[in-house]
């Protein structure tokens, strides 16, 4: 009860225990996590060669163009002239999510405890710990942007951090297209302001038209190709797997409980606008997500953080109902059995969610790039084509960038129906079709496909193992 007492050093303990276990679980390893992190670094090593991101890679399926926002990888240019620095500061960066959902929680509530506990289970959702412990990628930085932005919103009526605003928004644009979030959640907000929920003043609609084009019009400037040739959606992809029950694993059920229970008390008993902001933006969240416009993980992860703020008000209810019951004398027990539930339901599933890629099998990719010819196709899981590229310098057949990308759909079904055939004439005809004379199958494929080995590889006449993970491909 006495640390209750002091907030700000309860706030500090979470920042630091969300930090801590995320630099141990970036830092046991020398390599990152993804596929996507990867290719970041290659576009870093692009700046440094060049002074301009990689706009055209002739290793990725065997030759495409990219697009996408630059000013992500030119802060990481920096980042990385630290030892470490990738895996250090970006980790600094996303645990500041922890401050930002506790003011964020403490503006609708005024109520430290319940803005604590919310900020406690805002900083150990799986989904974000699945998607940023050990990553290099925009989205990290995307996510405290974002959820800042949201906070300045409601007052901007009242001139204050208009510039703070409008720079952020710009920053934000220029990160990631999930920008296009804020033009969605921005239309939600519209409809409420229409449906009279709340009023804003001429000069609060003026900046935030002003935004809206601003998010537009960059957007549409850099992706025009992608829209006229996919329409709206941004992925690239025409199908995203899709788990449910995987989903709510990794939203954590802290978080769904609370922070549907925080939406119904913020519609019903609150007239807040900053409520009404964060339920804009779930809302357009989900319509990106049924317009493909976002991938699936991240677009939950970003709905997340905003559960995780709408959550306070739940947990203040539940405090308020408790305090009114002869429960009211056992509150300290309360708060144990609120961090006990919370490491068992979040903290432990979103230790647990990093993924690593084994040492061994990118050792046998640092083999490859010694000692195989430089201009030989490998093929790969998707998710590790940029593994391909990256450490072995080799060719890839398909790999998770999949925006712009030649039949990207096409490619996917193929690899997926080579690795999972047990017919070697239809996995050769597919090797063929891609020129590919290589395969990696490692520990991370193995899962992938529910395979213990390469299905057709005992046949010596066509496939010699040249190391654990890596065959050669010789009829």
């Amino acid at each position: 009860m006495g640390l209750m007492k002091r907030p700000n050093l309860l706030l500090l303990l979470i920042f630091l225990l969300n930090l801590g276990i995320r630099l141990y679980l970036s830092l046991k390893t020398g390599s990152f996590s993804s596929g996507e992190s990867y290719f970041s670094l290659r576009v870093i090593e692009s700046i440094f060669q060049n002074g301009l991101p990689m706009y055209y890679d002739e290793l990725s399926f065997s030759g495409r163009n990219y697009v996408y926002m630059p000013l992500f990888y030119y802060i990481s240019s920096i980042f990385s002239l630290i030892p470490l620095g990738l895996k250090i500061i970006l980790q600094v960066i996303i645990s500041s999510l922890t401050f930002i959902i506790y003011y964020f929680s403490y503006s609708i509530t005024n109520d430290k405890r319940s803005s604590l506990v919310a900020a406690l289970i805002g900083s150990f959702i799986p989904i974000t710990y699945s998607l940023t412990v050990n990553q290099v990628m925009p989205y990290i930085l995307f996510l405290p942007l974002i959820l800042i932005i949201y906070f300045l919103i409601p007052g901007l009526d009242e001139k204050k951090h208009v510039n703070l605003f409008i720079i952020l928004t710009l920053i934000l644009v220029l990160t990631d297209a999930a920008s296009f979030v804020l033009l969605f959640t921005l239309l939600v907000y519209s409809l409420f302001v229409f449906l009279d929920y709340f009023k804003i003043d001429r000069l609060k609609k003026e900046i935030l038209m002003f935004v809206f084009f601003l998010v537009l019009i960059i957007n549409f400037l850099v992706f025009k190709g992608v829209l006229v040739e996919y329409g709206l959606n941004l992925t690239g992809h025409n199908f995203q797997d899709f788990n449910f029950l995987e989903i709510l694993y990794l939203i954590g059920l802290p978080l769904l409980i609370f922070g549907i229970s925080g939406i119904y008390y913020g519609l019903t008993k609150y007239h807040d606008e900053k409520i009404f902001v964060l339920i804009s933006a779930i809302l357009g969240i989900m319509l990106m997500i049924t317009l493909k416009m976002i991938n699936i993980k991240e677009g939950v992860g970003l709905l997340s953080i905003c559960l995780a703020v709408l959550a306070a008000i739940s947990i203040k209810k539940t405090y308020e109902y408790l305090s009114m019951t002869k429960f009211e004398d056992v509150k300290p027990v309360l708060n144990i059995f609120f961090i006990i539930m919370i490491l068992v339901l979040s903290i432990i599933p979103a230790v647990t969610s990093v993924n690593y890629f084994n040492e061994k099998d990118l050792n046998d990719l640092e083999w490859a790039r010694d000692n195989v010819y430089e201009k030989v196709v490998m093929v790969s899981p998707a998710e590790e084509g940029s593994l391909i590229t990256y450490i072995a310098n080799k060719t890839n057949v398909i790999d998770e960038i999949f925006l712009l990308a030649p039949n990207p759909d096409e490619r996917l079904e193929d690899v997926n129906t080579a690795f999972g055939t047990w017919s070697e004439s239809s996995a050769l005809r597919i090797f063929k079709k891609y020129n590919a004379t290589y395969i990696y199958l490692s520990d991370f494929g193995k899962d992938r496909y529910q395979i213990g080995r390469l299905l057709y590889g005992e046949n010596k006449q066509c496939f010699r193992r040249e190391r654990e993970s890596i065959y050669k491909i010789v009829c």
